[in-house]
């Protein structure tokens, strides 16, 4: 996690995530590059960066 990002606020945006998955048709509805683009905001959002080693 970046270190400069309080806990509450990571919670916070979970949260976000959860309720928008939680819709009904929420995936029927969105653009499958869409989804792809959140899950990476999601993960890398929250830990600053994704790092792949080449």
């Amino acid at each position: 996690m970046h270190p400069d990002i309080l806990l509450d606020s990571i919670l916070f945006y979970i949260q976000m995530f959860k309720e928008a998955f939680a819709k009904p048709g929420f995936f029927a509805q969105t653009d499958p590059s869409m989804l792809r683009d959140l899950d990476h905001l999601l993960y890398c959002g929250i830990v600053g960066k994704l790092e792949i080693e080449k």
